[in-house]
Protein backbone atom coordinates (compact mmCIF):
# COMPACT_ATOMS: atom_id res chain seq x y z
CA UNK A 1 0.00 0.00 0.00
CA UNK A 2 2.71 2.52 0.70
CA UNK A 3 4.27 1.58 -2.45
CA UNK A 4 0.74 2.33 -4.03
CA UNK A 5 1.15 6.17 -2.26
CA UNK A 6 4.96 6.65 -3.37
CA UNK A 7 4.58 5.76 -7.10
CA UNK A 8 2.58 8.19 -8.51
CA UNK A 9 4.81 10.81 -6.63
CA UNK A 10 8.18 9.20 -7.59
CA UNK A 11 6.95 9.39 -11.42
CA UNK A 12 5.57 12.67 -11.53
CA UNK A 13 8.93 13.76 -10.12
CA UNK A 14 10.89 11.82 -12.97
CA UNK A 15 8.77 12.54 -15.48
CA UNK A 16 8.68 16.28 -14.95
CA UNK A 17 12.52 16.26 -14.34
CA UNK A 18 12.86 14.37 -17.72
CA UNK A 19 10.77 17.35 -18.99
CA UNK A 20 13.02 19.55 -17.71
CA UNK A 21 16.17 18.49 -19.04
CA UNK A 22 14.37 17.76 -22.54
CA UNK A 23 13.16 21.51 -22.89
CA UNK A 24 16.48 22.44 -21.66
CA UNK A 25 18.67 20.51 -24.63
CA UNK A 26 15.83 21.69 -27.38
CA UNK A 27 15.95 25.04 -26.30
CA UNK A 28 12.41 25.64 -25.53
CA UNK A 29 12.35 27.11 -22.58
CA UNK A 30 15.33 27.85 -19.90
CA UNK A 31 15.58 25.32 -17.58
CA UNK A 32 14.79 25.84 -13.67
CA UNK A 33 12.46 29.33 -14.47
CA UNK A 34 9.67 28.97 -11.86
CA UNK A 35 10.74 27.88 -7.94
CA UNK A 36 8.82 24.56 -8.40
CA UNK A 37 11.10 23.30 -10.87
CA UNK A 38 13.63 23.35 -8.41
CA UNK A 39 11.75 21.35 -6.29
CA UNK A 40 11.53 18.90 -8.86
CA UNK A 41 14.91 19.02 -9.94
CA UNK A 42 15.94 17.91 -6.41
CA UNK A 43 14.17 15.53 -5.83
CA UNK A 44 15.29 13.40 -8.88
CA UNK A 45 18.61 13.93 -8.40
CA UNK A 46 18.72 13.72 -4.27
CA UNK A 47 15.60 11.82 -3.64
CA UNK A 48 17.10 10.81 -0.42
CA UNK A 49 17.66 14.31 0.30
CA UNK A 50 14.76 16.94 0.71
CA UNK A 51 12.33 15.60 3.39
CA UNK A 52 13.55 12.15 2.90
CA UNK A 53 15.79 10.09 4.55
CA UNK A 54 16.98 12.29 7.50
CA UNK A 55 12.56 12.82 8.41
CA UNK A 56 9.77 10.75 8.51
CA UNK A 57 9.04 10.95 4.66
CA UNK A 58 11.63 8.32 3.20
CA UNK A 59 10.80 7.64 -0.49
CA UNK A 60 10.84 4.35 -2.18
CA UNK A 61 13.81 5.84 -4.73
CA UNK A 62 15.43 7.05 -1.37
CA UNK A 63 15.26 4.13 0.25
CA UNK A 64 16.91 2.11 -2.69
CA UNK A 65 19.82 4.56 -2.88
CA UNK A 66 20.37 4.25 1.16
CA UNK A 67 20.36 0.34 0.82
CA UNK A 68 22.45 0.52 -2.26
CA UNK A 69 25.25 2.74 -0.68
CA UNK A 70 25.17 1.28 2.35
CA UNK A 71 26.15 -1.72 0.41
CA UNK A 72 28.75 -0.60 -2.20
CA UNK A 73 30.02 1.69 1.03
CA UNK A 74 29.79 -0.18 4.04
CA UNK A 75 30.40 1.34 7.48
CA UNK A 76 31.11 4.99 8.29
CA UNK A 77 31.46 5.94 4.55
CA UNK A 78 28.17 5.40 3.31
CA UNK A 79 27.28 8.35 5.63
CA UNK A 80 29.78 10.39 3.83
CA UNK A 81 28.02 9.79 0.67
CA UNK A 82 24.90 10.65 2.55
CA UNK A 83 26.18 13.69 3.29
CA UNK A 84 27.41 14.65 0.34
CA UNK A 85 24.28 13.90 -1.33
CA UNK A 86 22.49 15.98 1.34
CA UNK A 87 25.00 19.04 0.50
CA UNK A 88 24.17 18.85 -2.94
CA UNK A 89 20.81 19.29 -2.22
CA UNK A 90 21.78 22.02 0.24
CA UNK A 91 23.81 23.60 -2.97
CA UNK A 92 20.69 23.81 -5.09
CA UNK A 93 18.30 24.56 -2.91
CA UNK A 94 21.12 28.04 -2.19
CA UNK A 95 21.32 28.36 -5.62
CA UNK A 96 17.70 28.22 -6.10
CA UNK A 97 17.60 31.15 -3.24
CA UNK A 98 20.20 33.72 -5.77
CA UNK A 99 17.93 32.38 -9.07
CA UNK A 100 14.19 33.20 -7.75
CA UNK A 101 12.40 36.41 -8.07
CA UNK A 102 10.09 36.67 -5.16
CA UNK A 103 11.30 37.08 -0.97
CA UNK A 104 8.62 34.08 -0.42
CA UNK A 105 10.57 31.57 -2.62
CA UNK A 106 13.78 32.80 -1.44
CA UNK A 107 12.86 32.33 2.14
CA UNK A 108 11.78 28.76 1.45
CA UNK A 109 14.61 27.64 -0.43
CA UNK A 110 16.93 29.30 2.05
CA UNK A 111 15.30 27.18 4.61
CA UNK A 112 15.44 24.17 2.78
CA UNK A 113 19.32 24.47 2.69
CA UNK A 114 19.96 25.10 5.61
CA UNK A 115 17.93 21.86 7.10
CA UNK A 116 20.00 20.10 4.10
CA UNK A 117 23.25 21.39 5.87
CA UNK A 118 22.45 20.71 8.86
CA UNK A 119 21.46 16.96 8.30
CA UNK A 120 25.05 16.73 6.13
CA UNK A 121 26.64 18.12 9.22
CA UNK A 122 25.09 15.48 11.38
CA UNK A 123 26.09 12.51 9.00
CA UNK A 124 29.86 14.06 9.15
CA UNK A 125 29.53 14.27 12.62
CA UNK A 126 28.67 10.83 13.04
CA UNK A 127 31.29 9.52 11.42
CA UNK A 128 33.71 11.65 13.42
CA UNK A 129 32.04 11.00 16.43
CA UNK A 130 30.01 7.98 16.24
CA UNK A 131 27.25 9.98 17.92
CA UNK A 132 24.39 7.75 16.93
CA UNK A 133 22.06 8.28 19.85
CA UNK A 134 21.48 11.53 18.65
CA UNK A 135 19.40 11.02 16.07
CA UNK A 136 16.18 10.95 17.14
CA UNK A 137 16.70 14.44 18.09
CA UNK A 138 18.01 15.40 14.42
CA UNK A 139 15.38 13.70 12.89
CA UNK A 140 12.92 15.49 15.21
CA UNK A 141 14.02 19.13 14.38
CA UNK A 142 14.17 18.14 10.51
CA UNK A 143 10.99 17.17 10.60
CA UNK A 144 9.37 20.11 12.86
CA UNK A 145 11.89 22.56 9.81
CA UNK A 146 10.04 20.70 6.86
CA UNK A 147 6.74 21.05 8.63
CA UNK A 148 6.86 24.74 8.90
CA UNK A 149 8.59 24.74 5.57
CA UNK A 150 5.42 22.84 3.90
CA UNK A 151 3.33 25.27 5.52
CA UNK A 152 5.47 28.32 4.07
CA UNK A 153 5.39 26.63 0.87
CA UNK A 154 1.26 26.34 1.33
CA UNK A 155 1.60 30.28 2.00
CA UNK A 156 3.84 30.99 -0.79
CA UNK A 157 1.89 29.40 -3.59
CA UNK A 158 -1.25 30.68 -2.52
CA UNK A 159 0.03 34.48 -2.47
CA UNK A 160 1.26 33.13 -6.38
CA UNK A 161 -2.79 32.69 -7.56
CA UNK A 162 -3.65 35.49 -5.08
CA UNK A 163 -1.13 37.77 -7.43
CA UNK A 164 -1.95 35.72 -10.86
CA UNK A 165 1.37 34.91 -11.00
CA UNK A 166 2.10 32.62 -14.24
CA UNK A 167 3.42 29.65 -13.44
CA UNK A 168 3.84 26.65 -15.49
CA UNK A 169 2.41 22.92 -14.87
CA UNK A 170 5.32 22.05 -14.10
CA UNK A 171 6.28 24.66 -11.41
CA UNK A 172 2.86 22.92 -9.85
CA UNK A 173 3.77 19.52 -10.81
CA UNK A 174 7.31 20.08 -8.04
CA UNK A 175 5.16 21.75 -5.71
CA UNK A 176 2.16 19.27 -5.64
CA UNK A 177 5.06 16.05 -5.21
CA UNK A 178 6.88 17.99 -2.35
CA UNK A 179 3.53 18.14 -0.70
CA UNK A 180 2.18 14.42 -1.20
CA UNK A 181 5.73 13.41 -0.55
CA UNK A 182 5.48 15.13 3.09
CA UNK A 183 2.13 14.54 3.34
CA UNK A 184 2.30 10.07 2.20
CA UNK A 185 3.13 9.04 5.53
CA UNK A 186 -0.24 10.57 7.34
CA UNK A 187 -1.60 9.07 4.23
CA UNK A 188 -0.90 5.73 5.13
CA UNK A 189 -1.46 5.53 8.62
CA UNK A 190 -5.07 6.87 8.28
CA UNK A 191 -5.10 4.11 5.67
CA UNK A 192 -3.94 1.59 7.60
CA UNK A 193 -6.44 2.32 10.52
CA UNK A 194 -9.39 2.00 8.68
CA UNK A 195 -8.24 -1.01 6.91
CA UNK A 196 -7.89 -2.73 10.29
CA UNK A 197 -11.10 -1.86 11.25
Amino acid sequence: MNLLLQAPITGAVLTGAIVLVHARVRGCSPLLRHPGHWLLLVSAIAPIGPAHLHSRNTTTAGQLIFESIGLLYPGPAAFVVFALILLSAAVAYAIAVRRSEMWRWKLLFAGLSVIEVSASLFYFILVIFGMGRWFWIHQSVASCGHDILLGWLAFASLLDLSHRQRRDWLHWTGVATYVASAVRPLVWRVSIRFLSL
